[in-house]
């Protein structure tokens, strides 16, 4: 913390010519991508228009450790903290974090089996077919494949055949 009531943060992305500087403070949530060892602004990711493979990529690892980041530091009770709780306190079931590269993508598996019945991610919204921008907290549970189609509305639920066996 500086002298201002400032937080600052750094990470290195998995390309690892970038880092990740992240400022906050009261009254703002500052997120720059830097090249290294200059560490000069990388403009594309800084302008909202700018599109394509690299910037897309950048962008995604970047929310998920802002998501990370929202999760670890500040006290929001969200729906998956809800979630979360009711597993633990339903299946007896503790979240894992198995992915360092995803740090907010968590599994869920049965007590006995240790068969995973969900995930919970936090994905771009185009993955799930919508045109909008930004990221969202998905969680995708395993179901019957008879249950699916009853399920599924395509507005808050997605059809998901990896999980669906």
């Amino acid at each position: 913390m500086h002298e201002d009531g400032t937080y600052t943060w750094e990470r290195a992305l998995t390309n690892e010519d970038l880092l990740m500087h992240v400022r906050i403070n009261e009254k703002q949530f500052e997120v720059s991508v830097l090249t290294t060892p200059d560490r000069e602004i990388i403009t594309l990711f800084e302008l909202k228009d700018s599109e394509g493979a690299f910037i897309g990529a950048v962008r995604d690892e970047v929310n998920t450790w802002v998501q990370y980041i929202l999760q670890q530091c500040f006290t929001e009770y969200s729906l998956r903290n809800k979630i979360l709780a009711y597993c633990k306190d339903v299946y007896n079931t503790n979240p894992e974090y198995p992915w360092p590269q995803y740090p907010t993508y968590c599994t869920l598996k049965t007590e006995r089996s240790q068969k995973w019945y969900g995930i919970i991610m936090y994905i771009p919204y185009r993955r799930l077919g919508l045109s909008q921008d930004g990221l969202i907290d998905v969680m995708n549970v395993k179901v019957q494949s008879n249950q699916v189609e009853s399920l599924v509305d395509n507005t808050m639920i997605f059809p998901a055949y990896h999980m669906n066996k």
